[in-house]
């Protein structure tokens, strides 16, 4: 039996499953147009639709809403609405016939295996999730004189054991076997005593604030839109395992995963991304898709902020390192993205004088970045890739789409996403210049019609909704910040 409903929806969009899980719930059947998949289709849906946004659901002909529009309604709502509709006619609602766009493949690796004795050879990763397996429970913190301590610190005796265990080492020959871990990168020193009572720390372990460490990159590098179009793919997969139907993830489960060693291992090759190879469009493609990639990884690793003071450390200390220099989520937004523009609630710049990262900031400041990097609208913006030849486009869509849900024109009261209140310097740092861009990105209708009448009037004030700091996550770990280091001498 064919259809009544039609689902527009993106990859990894939590939203769209929720849509779809109530669907699903409900045994009604329906036809999904992925914009992922069909960009071409966004705007049929725009045309029918009105919204930007996804899901957006349809039943034959006609326009249903958003997620919440579908979840509202119960399974016998649904069903009856089911039986009672035809399949649509119109063209716009028909999924392509035509193959999907294809998507950018990585190039196949070249860096050789480790040689750990002369009959064991295996890659960093299986080396790597091997040990890390093993030493689990052996990994303590260990006091060095007085008052310092190694964290995350195994016992040479321990590390021995587990290349016998994991890596398949005879004991005869763990001493060249260590050498061998030490000098791939896998383990790194942490303490050097007499005799067999070192320390070690494993690589992955040895930055904990720092998102792609887990490994340091020595392999080939791909193009930096192929390493981060790979990333989100593969990422997307893991968090897909981890969430249910109605679109929650738990976060505490994405490092079980079995993909989770090669995902971060992947993740490394970011270390190796030339910024300065880029121009300026390549450039915000490649921050934003990293950002907000960057975010779901640190839900995973360090969990998420529970308070003002927390994010405040989450923003600032969270580091993702590429082409070799460490950049914290802000630095990455303001420092980069914004021309190295003061932070809200910040005093300082992200990059002082004379910083070598201020190079890779891009020359002019496009406010539209703000509606791309981590939307937290109650749907999503119909782009989850941003391509480099189309970035452009893309953000007028992801502007526009904002829009839809965080926008109330009231008289002369114009009430909007905080956003505004906290980068005003971007739109021109009047009040003039957010109602002239909110005018601009508005869908064509009355309400962008009582847009135009006030800033001719020059008669209208502008207030800001709450910001929400709701995720999607169903159970994670709370971040905390970096503890306090020792400061005895």
């Amino acid at each position: 039996m064919a259809s009544a409903f039609t689902v527009f929806s993106i990859s990894g969009c939590p939203h769209c499953s929720r849509a779809k899980g109530h669907l699903e719930k409900a045994a009604v059947p329906f036809t999904e147009i992925s914009l992922t998949d069909y960009p071409k289709k966004r705007s049929g849906m725009l045309q029918l639709a009105g919204k930007l946004s996804v899901p957006q659901v349809f039943v034959g002909d006609k326009h249903l809403g958003d997620a919440d529009a579908v979840t509202k309604l119960s399974i016998t709502e649904l069903k009856a609405m089911h039986a009672a509709a035809k399949p649509p006619a119109d063209e716009r609602l028909q999924k392509p016939t035509y193959p999907p766009e294809p998507e950018p493949t990585p190039s196949p690796r070249t860096e050789p295996p480790i040689k750990f004795s002369d009959t064991v050879s295996i890659s960093y990763l299986k080396a790597a999730s091997g040990l890390s397996n093993a030493l689990t429970s052996k990994r303590t913190s260990h006091r060095i004189g007085m008052c310092s301590h190694v964290n995350d610190a195994i016992s040479q005796q321990a590390l021995e054991e587990a290349l016998v265990e994991a890596v398949g080492v005879a004991e005869a020959d763990v001493d060249g076997a260590v050498a061998a871990a030490e000098n791939s990168g896998v383990i790194l020193s942490a303490h050097k005593g007499s005799g067999k009572l070192n320390l070690y720390r494993l690589q992955q372990h040895a930055d904990p604030d720092v998102l792609n460490r887990y490994r340091v990159w020595k392999d080939r590098v791909d193009p930096a839109d192929v390493v981060v179009f790979a990333l989100k793919k593969r990422f997307g997969a893991i968090k897909s395992s981890c969430t249910d139907k109605d679109g929650h993830v738990s976060y505490l489960s994405i490092p079980s995963h079995d993909d989770w060693p090669g995902f971060l291992e992947a993740f490394s090759e970011i270390q190796g991304v030339d910024l300065s190879a880029m121009d300026e469009g390549a450039k915000k493609s490649f921050i934003i898709n990293l950002y907000n990639l960057c975010i779901l990884v640190a839900f995973s690793m360090v969990g998420i902020a529970q308070s003002d003071m927390r994010r405040l450390s989450f923003f600032d200390n969270v580091k993702v390192d590429v082409g070799g220099h460490l950049y914290s989520f802000n630095q990455l937004e303001s420092g980069l993205l914004r021309g190295n523009r003061k932070v809200p609630f910040h005093l300082s710049r992200p990059f002082a004088k004379g910083d070598k990262r201020l190079a890779f900031a891009c020359r002019e400041v496009d406010n539209r970045i703000h509606f791309a990097l981590n939307c937290g609208a109650k749907s999503c913006p119909p782009v989850k890739r941003f391509r480099k030849e189309a970035v452009h486009e893309e953000l007028d869509v992801v502007a526009t789409a904002f829009f839809e849900d965080n926008l109330s024109v009231e008289g002369t009261v114009v009430t909007t996403t905080t956003l505004f209140k906290w980068y005003k310097e971007d739109f021109g740092g009047t009040d003039e210049g957010v109602l002239q861009f909110l005018a601009r990105y508005t869908v064509d209708g009355p309400r962008k019609d009582q847009l135009k009448a006030l800033l001719k009037s020059g008669k209208f004030s502008i207030k800001f909704f709450p910001y929400s700091w709701e995720t999607d996550s169903a159970n994670n770990l709370d971040y905390a910040p970096p503890s306090s280091q020792c400061l005895c001498s």
